[in-house]
């Protein structure tokens, strides 16, 4: 499914703009009187014609030309420049019907963002008026992905995303998205990931793996965010290098945000953790020093399903940490009991 630029929407305009008098004259059934002569043209860098642009919308191409008939002749013959008007039946104004509602549906996204902006629309209000407008309609995620990747405000691209999110069991739409996002700057993939939560294609999983490597450190914790609410996240080994970033990111724990380090503690809190990713654990779990980072910590020891007799001393120790939260601490407890009684 390919996007509808802004340029193109704006070139709709102005088409539409320019074939509505044509339009309604031939309509009426009569033809102006004099046929002005077209503006000389100002030198640009050449933009695509709506023909050129119509496979990429996929929009019906100029298709072939209408059967010729018999003319009457001309009250006087048209200057060199003159062209004649598009007839209602020629590709062009096909062009400009089809894109009618690709305006329209832009238009109303864009009403309901600016209300936002503007304060007249909370952010909860905001998100049911874009769930009402794709409910019916099924073309609206690709309006509302080009929405996204051009929104600055991050409140406002956390809904779209979010409302975007829902519409992806799309293929066509899913791959638009991940194709779009993998070329946006990282600012906009940051907040844009987020429309992948709870997916587990195969390229929303490439897509997530190269953000988490590449990406800078806001942007990284939120793929791995996601590909730690990914189906099945925590019975599926990632790749090496994935790992390897992971296990970089909580050795240095003065040099890496509080947020990714959670986020890393996450991916390698899976069955099949190395003897140094349970090392790594253990020390977040007791130096933290944030108590965000304690409890995942904790809980990703939990998740690699090591047996608790290997981490009881660990565990011990976290419960002399008078940092730890309160809400950790019975988890610990409860865990040590539950391993005593043989549960």
């Amino acid at each position: 499914m390919a996007l509808v630029s802004g340029r193109t929407v704006l070139y709709a305009g102005v088409l539409l703009a320019a074939t509505a008098g044509a339009l309604l004259v031939l309509l009426a059934g009569g033809r102006p009187a004099a046929r002005p002569r077209p503006l000389t043209p100002v030198p640009a860098v050449r933009s695509p014609s709506v023909h050129e642009s119509a496979p990429r919308l996929g929009l019906p191409g100029p298709g072939p030309a209408p059967p010729s008939s018999a003319q009457a002749a001309p009250e006087s013959a048209p200057s060199e420049t003159a062209r004649p008007l598009p007839r209602a039946d020629e590709p062009a104004a096909e062009i400009v019907r089809a894109l009618l509602p690709v305006i329209a549906r832009h238009n109303r996204i864009e009403q309901a963002l600016a209300e936002a902006r503007g304060g007249r629309l909370d952010p909860v209000d905001l998100e049911s008026r874009l769930r009402e407008l794709v409910r019916d309609d099924p073309l609206a995620g690709t309006a509302l992905l080009e929405a996204l990747l051009a929104e600055r405000d991050q409140a406002l691209a956390l809904k779209l995303a979010q409302v975007l999110g829902g519409l992806l069991d799309d293929p066509a739409l899913r791959a638009a998205t991940v194709r779009e996002l993998a070329a946006a700057p990282a600012r906009v993939r940051e907040v844009g990931l987020l429309a992948l939560l709870g997916r587990g294609e195969p390229e929303v999983s490439a897509l997530l793996q190269e953000a988490f490597l590449h990406d800078p450190p806001q942007a990284r914790a939120t793929a791995a965010f996601v590909l730690n609410h990914a189906p099945a996240a925590g019975g599926r080994r990632l790749p090496v290098q994935v790992l390897e970033a992971a296990r970089a990111a909580l050795r240095d724990p003065l040099g890496t945000p509080a947020r990714l380090r959670e986020e890393a503690l996450g991916l390698l809190g899976r069955p099949g953790a190395t003897e140094e990713d349970l090392w790594l654990l253990e020390q977040a779990l007791l130096q933290g020093p944030e108590p965000t980072v304690k409890g995942r910590a904790f809980r990703a020891l939990i998740a690699t399903g090591v047996p608790i007799g290997r981490i009881r001393g660990t565990l011990e120790r976290a419960l002399r940490d008078p940092a730890l939260p309160e809400a950790i601490r019975e988890a610990i407890r409860a865990t040590l009991l539950a391993a005593a009684q043989g549960g």
